[in-house]
């Protein structure tokens, strides 16, 4: 879920109900960003028209891009959300980590509004949606 604000987008996420803040007022990243990693990194927006430009660094090197690839504390991340239609957003993200990518590369998503949804609670595996198709791993998944 995207919630909008005069000086802060925040991202919330089903998964270990995380959160993500974007500050929109001006402001830089923390001078001990470095020193103190954030678990999701440092975001600092702007809008370009429509499109909201987002800068994350700072991430905390034990956090993961997805399920279970690594990075550095060196990583940026360059996002654009970009206001498609009334429903559409368009989400793109360059990954740039020169000590875990040869070069920067960018992937992109088209997010679509979803009225009456909510944030479930999601926790490992309590409201898996797609329990039926893991795989167990050692140990095995009940």
């Amino acid at each position: 879920m995207i919630v909008q604000h005069s000086n802060v987008v925040v991202i919330l996420t089903e998964s270990q109900r995380t959160y993500r803040l974007i500050y929109t007022d001006g402001r830089g990243h923390p001078e001990d960003l470095e020193d103190y990693p954030e678990w999701y990194g440092s975001s600092i927006g702007h809008w370009e028209g429509d499109t909201l430009v987002v800068e994350t660094v700072g991430i905390d090197e034990r956090t993961w891009l997805d399920n279970g690839h690594e990075h550095s504390s060196k990583l940026k991340l360059l996002e654009r959300f970009q206001k498609v239609d009334s429903e559409t957003i368009k989400w793109s993200v360059t990954f740039d980590d020169p000590v875990f990518f040869v070069k920067p590369f960018t992937t992109s998503l088209t997010l679509k509004r979803r009225v009456g949804d909510r944030i479930l609670s999601h926790s490992c595996l309590e409201n898996e949606k797609d329990l039926k198709n893991m795989v167990p791993t050692i140990g095995g998944v009940q």
